[in-house]
């Protein structure tokens, strides 16, 4: 099996792997390649907030192993809001969107935690960690 050269993750990877969750181990051979939008690290780093004083430290460790962060511009913006409609009654919030839409700009697959994510059927490989 060919490896991808890029993969986006959502919060739910980071957090499982900053939080050693079930399935962490899995996530620190994705960081290398893996992108995440900035609205996404920033809902990483306010969960970490909520949780301890050491939430800069820890969300910093993502990027020293390789996560790339993508700014939020207008056309990655215009991206996620337009899939407000097709995810209504989902649970997919406006943060999930952008990292929805990354992945879709991209044309690259996207991992994440969150079991029904597999089943949005927005025509992209949608992976999950656990």
């Amino acid at each position: 099996m060919a490896l991808d050269s890029e993969i986006v993750i959502d919060a739910s990877v980071a957090l499982c792997y900053l939080r050693r969750e079930r399935g962490w181990e899995g996530v620190p051979q994705h960081l290398p390649i893996a992108s995440m939008s900035v609205v996404n690290y920033a809902e990483v780093f306010q969960r970490l907030l909520r949780e301890s004083a050491d939430a800069g430290p820890r969300a910093q460790l993502l990027i020293d192993m390789g996560l790339r962060l993508i700014d939020a511009d207008p056309v990655l913006a215009r991206a996620a809001a337009e899939l407000e409609a097709p995810t209504r009654g989902q649970g997919i919030s406006l943060a999930d969107r952008f990292c929805i839409a990354l992945a879709m700009l991209r044309q690259v697959p996207l991992l994440t935690a969150d079991k029904p994510w597999a089943a949005l059927g927005l025509g992209i490989d949608i992976r999950l960690l656990r």
